[in-house]
This record gives structure tokens, sequence and C-alpha cells, in this order.
């Protein structure tokens, strides 16, 4: 019905606290990831049996300057400005996988500040500097463990 529910975090630094939230990702088994750009971490919170309550859960920090997230089935992807890359995370905040993006035109970006993926596996990603998107397939011989997969859905 759209009527106001609750809130969760507020400004700050400590656990579950924000400096500049900027994306929020939401995943299997009732998670929800808040990146936070200007504190360089993602806070990790999970649903509870009520609607109005938030458990947070864990902070996972090392990012310089994050701009996006996408939660699939098994991982989390976060784009990060420092060096510019996507970062592959388990659901328990440890590294997996980094990919660096080069800068150089013509596929280069200033910063991936949006992405996502379709059902086809293409990864589509916004640099509003450079002001474009640009879309990628996936070559056929690509390791299916090094892609990003689509954003979760709930069932």
């Amino acid at each position: 019905d759209l009527n106001y529910l609750s809130e969760f975090g507020g400004e700050g630094t400590g656990p579950g606290q924000f400096k500049g939230i900027h994306a929020l990702g939401i995943g299997p088994g009732g998670r929800i990831f808040a990146l936070d750009r200007t504190g360089g971490r993602i806070n990790v919170f999970h649903t509870t049996d009520d609607p109005t309550k938030m458990e947070f859960v864990d902070e996972w920090g090392g990012f310089t300057l994050p701009l996006d997230i996408i939660v699939n089935e098994d991982d989390v992807w976060v784009t990060d400005l420092g060096p510019l890359r996507f970062v592959n995370l388990d659901f328990e905040g440890n590294y997996k996988y980094t990919w660096l993006v080069p800068r150089d035109l013509p596929d280069g970006y200033i910063e991936v500040h949006t992405f996502t993926v379709d059902q086809e596996g293409s990864l589509y990603g916004g640099d509003n500097q450079y002001g474009r998107s640009q879309k990628f397939v996936p070559k056929a011989d690509a390791n299916p463990e090094l892609l990003i997969q689509r954003p979760w859905v709930a069932p």
C-alpha cells in the first residue's frame, strides 16, 4: 500500500551506518548489501520476520570509491574506482576475483558508474564521465566462473 514501514542505517562510520550510500544489492537468503561510496565499504544486512527491522550482519571494507553492485545467486560484484576494476566477492566478503578496466578509448571507462547483465550474459556498463553506455558480449570460450551473472531475483 506504499505506507512507510521503517528505515535502517543512519549517517556515520560505525557498523551499519553510512557516509554516502550509493547503491543497494538484494540477494538470496534475505541479504541486503548497502554500498557506502564515501565510506569505501559495503554494509551487509539481513531481513527479519518483522518487516520494520533489519539485522546488521557485517561490514566489508577495502574499497577506494565503490560505485555499483550486483548480487547474484552465488556471489557479489562491485565496481571500484581505485584502481578502476570489477571486484568479485563471496557472501562472506572474501575476494574471489578482480578485473581491471581499461581507461583508453574506444572501449575504456573513466568510471563504471552503473552496470547490469542481461539474460544472454551480455554486460552493460554506464560511464557518466565519458557520457555513454557500452555493451560487452562474452567470448564463446570465456570461463563462465569469471563472468558476471544476472542480478538475483526473488522467486
